[in-house]
């Protein structure tokens, strides 16, 4: 082989070898870009090298290959104004010296030195291309290009809202429509900046997220308030603008169990789902994740991870709550707690486990009571529901209460001490934490009451005390009474294909009292095919028809004990009815309703 073919080989090895040892650093420098903190303060960023800007053709075959450059930079995500600093690598195949000159499209390149510059943020948002070129002796030109993002201006803001009806809400009587209110004075914490802000009178926080040249994308979120505690990830850039905005509301929550919806750029790809992290407190106090817990819930079920103690739960959406439980060994459960549910946020439940042998020396209380101060439009027989934090001894929780209702609009008054209480209220428990209250007679309508605790004493199945709560008052106003009204019936008029088992439903605007069925009620059931017909008439009733009542009594269901007949046309009329809603009002324009309907096969 002679020395020409020898030195040509050895320059193709040389470009070659270049060519791959660069191409490995742009690959590094493209992973990079995924990382939650762009830009570490180590970390250098490549780009693949640019195109030749001289016409080669008239090249010797020795002197053909052009300079090879490439630009690295310390981060390539960046807040306005912020310095990045810049080093270019570049050779030439042939082994001759090459001169490397830098421009930038924004910014401003502050200082040069060779291989090296510094180059600044311009003041906005922007996507910034940093060159560099490399020119060799003979004049041959090689360009590369880094393109730097630059944030400017940008804000992470947070609002924080709290459901009316919690005993943690600061409730006025201001906006009584409104069933959440602001939470003012709520600590929120965001770890990438290690930087803590506290929410106004309307619920706001916000972040500066470009206050370092190092920008984060992602970071955990800390929400403090009372005894709830939320943790979560938020989104802090955004593509759309320069702010990024999350909301969140709290929900009344159980021991040790804090639970919010959220909303907002963070959690568009998580509607609909549930997030739950779980901790325990080590020995100096200190929260720490805590890996497989089992959780179980009717969305669905899972077990927390090992590195951060968190499962995300995907649900079809399906009502407004569900029923959340925890349990690992060597730990207390968590069993059965109502969390909210929503299509349009993230169900967030930050719970806190316990190990069996610690004893716990909290008072117990009280999480909510609906309906909340100073609502507006109660229905006359709608119930108090009081939700406490923990399972209650549920014989204990009325032994010694005193409570004060007071009609503001005539001043009468009402004293329910002890078991008095049951002489008002039917009582009705779930889950030995959520007790309803049904009123007997109901209220008046357009009415406003009041109510004073001067005294509560009750348990709870572990035996600890319900705190304190002499002096709660609070106000709420009865809405308007009139007569029911049916909202729906099925099967609609002109259906086909009806089950041949029914049922038969009917939809009431309010409650009914069941046994107003039976008053004064005929129903004309008439086979048309056959022109037979017969008439069923109160008492009856329940010897024709299986009598469901569900939803607080808004919803009756009348299942047939006889099978109706295939491919059949039938009309139902209700000739006369004495329906009455619970608080007493009668029915009207139910009389001679009717509808038409055929069922289907065998």
């Amino acid at each position: 082989m002679t020395g020409k073919n020898i030195s040509i080989w050895l320059i193709l090895l040389i470009s070659l070898t270049s060519c791959f040892v660069f191409t490995g650093c742009s690959d590094v420098g493209a992973n990079k870009r995924t990382n939650p903190v762009a830009g570490e303060t180590d970390a250098e960023t490549t780009v693949s090298t640019g195109t030749s800007s001289t016409d080669t053709t008239t090249r010797t075959t020795e002197s053909s290959f052009l300079p090879v450059v490439n630009i690295y930079a310390s981060q390539n995500v960046v807040g306005a104004n912020s310095e990045v600093n810049l080093r270019a690598e570049a050779i030439d195949p042939a082994g001759a010296p090459v001169t490397l000159t830098w421009d930038a499209n924004e910014g401003i390149l502050t200082s040069v030195d060779g291989s090296s510059a510094v180059w600044q943020a311009p003041s906005q948002s922007s996507k910034s291309i940093v060159s560099c070129t490399a020119t060799d002796v003979r004049g041959g030109k090689t360009t590369a290009n880094l393109e730097i993002e630059v944030i400017g201006n940008s804000k992470y803001n947070v609002n924080i809202l709290v459901d009316r009806c919690s005993l943690n809400a600061s409730v006025s009587s201001e906006n009584p429509e409104n069933a959440f209110v602001p939470v003012a004075g709520a600590r929120v914490y965001l770890k990438a900046f290690n930087s803590t802000s506290i929410t106004d009178k309307s619920g706001n926080a916000e972040f500066d997220v470009t206050q370092a040249e190092t920008i984060a994308t992602y970071s955990e979120i800390t929400v403090t308030y009372k005894d709830w505690d939320i943790h979560y990830y938020a989104k802090l850039t955004s593509i759309t603008g320069n702010e990024v905005k999350d909301y969140l509301v709290f929900s009344p929550g159980y021991q040790n169990m804090s639970v919010a919806l959220a909303n907002g750029d963070s959690f568009d790809l998580k509607k609909g789902m549930i997030e739950v992290s779980t901790t325990e407190k080590n020995t100096i106090g200190v929260l720490e994740p805590l890996s497989d817990v089992s959780v179980h819930c009717s969305a669905g079920q899972g077990v927390s991870s090992q590195e951060t103690g968190e499962i995300l739960i995907s649900s079809s959406y399906s009502g407004t709550q569900t029923n959340i439980s925890l349990s690992k060994i060597g730990y207390s459960d968590i069993s059965n707690k109502s969390v909210p549910l929503s299509q349009n946020s993230l169900t967030i439940v930050s719970a806190q486990m316990t190990r069996n042998s610690n004893i716990l020396d909290t008072e117990a209380a009280i999480s909510f009571i609906r309906p909340y101060s100073y609502k507006t439009n109660v229905a006359v027989m709608d119930p108090f529901v009081i939700g406490f934090n923990q399972e209650m001894e549920t014989s204990s929780v009325f032994n010694s209460i005193n409570v004060m209702v007071q009609n503001k609009n005539t001043g009468e008054l009402f004293q329910m001490t002890g078991e008095k209480i049951k002489e008002f209220f039917d009582i009705k428990w779930e889950d030995n934490t959520l007790v309803y209250l049904y009123p007997k007679t109901g209220y008046k309508a357009s009415t406003r009451y009041s109510l004073l605790l001067n005294n509560w004493t009750a348990r709870t199945i572990d035996g600890r005390y319900l705190k304190n709560y002499v002096g709660m008052y609070y106000e709420f106003e009865t809405d308007e009474d009139p007569a029911p009204k049916v909202l729906a019936f099925e099967p609609v008029n002109g259906a086909k294909d009806v089950s041949r088992n029914g049922p038969f439903t009917i939809y009431f605007d309010r409650s009914i009292t069941p046994e107003s069925l039976y008053e004064n009620t005929e129903i004309e059931v008439v086979d048309i095919d056959s022109n037979l017909s017969m008439t069923i008439k109160g008492s009856s009733i329940k010897s024709i028809f299986s009598v469901v009542w569900r939803d607080n009594n808004t919803v009756l269901q009348l299942v047939p004990y006889r099978t109706l007949s295939p491919r059949n046309s039938y009309q139902i009329r209700i000739k006369k009815c004495s329906f009455k809603s619970a608080s007493g009002q009668a029915i009207s324009g139910l009389e001679n309703f009717w509808t038409e309907f055929t069922t289907g096969g065998m």
